[in-house]
């Protein structure tokens, strides 16, 4: 069986592939890396990228980067919603878009099942020898 090997993004190391594009030493890097933002954003709630990055001696882009996952939220708004641009603390969009995103998923989830259940009344109406459905 092949072993499926990758190359790190963050380090260059060429690693055995588990459905991560990071090693495993980058990835309990990282790893460390929320553990100290997270605790000192436990101790000064009201901090900003900058002071995180100067203080923890972090890149900003690995703050931005767990702040546009959603694994920690800053009081201020750092990043824009993916949909609508408006600032948002973390994640990837607005709570708004979610909602609507979410309205959206259940509308056409429910419109699937309709025309499913149709499919299905005209193929039992063909069955009994009433009008007959191409399919």
């Amino acid at each position: 069986m092949p072993v499926n090997v990758k190359k790190c993004r963050e380090c260059g190391k060429i690693f055995q592939y588990f459905g991560k594009d990071i090693c495993p030493e980058c990835l309990q890097k990282l790893d460390d890396w929320f553990m100290e933002i997270r605790d000192y954003l436990d101790e000064h709630p009201s901090a900003k990228v900058s002071e995180l990055s100067q203080e923890l001696e972090i890149k900003e882009m690995v703050i931005m980067d767990f702040i546009r996952q959603g694994r920690i939220m800053l009081k201020e708004a750092v990043i824009t919603c993916n949909n609508c641009g408006k600032p948002i603390n973390g994640g990837d969009m607005c709570d708004e878009c979610k909602s609507n995103i979410g309205g959206k998923l259940s509308e056409a989830i429910a419109l699937k099942k309709k025309l499913e259940e149709e499919r299905k009344q005209a193929l039992n109406v063909s069955r009994t020898g009433g009008m007959h459905v191409k399919s």
